[in-house]
């Protein structure tokens, strides 16, 4: 059975958007992958028209170590906000 196969049906028609080689590499070689769809990201991202909102990743430190997070706020000054979402083994962890 291949990593396609494998796939929740309900979203399989969208991964078949991708190249084959991603979503191979996504079950074969995870690391690989993420540069694979990193450089298809930055490829749609270079298409989008221009905005008045700054995007940026940083990791924020914690206890446990960093996570890695998106910030989204204005291009010049004004308030700042932010949504996190936390990947957690279990929902216990919350």
């Amino acid at each position: 059975m291949g990593f396609l196969d494998r796939i929740d049906p309900t979203i399989r028609d969208g991964a078949s958007a991708f190249p084959a080689e991603l979503i191979t590499a996504i079950g074969d070689d995870p690391p690989t992958a993420r540069e694979m769809f990193g450089e298809i990201m930055q490829q749609l991202a270079e298409q989008l028209p221009p905005t008045d909102v700054l995007i940026s990743e940083r990791t924020i430190p914690g206890p446990d170590g960093g996570f890695w997070a998106y910030v989204v706020g204005p291009l010049i000054g004004g308030p700042l906000g932010g949504l996190v979402w936390r990947l957690a083994a279990g929902r216990d962890e919350e």
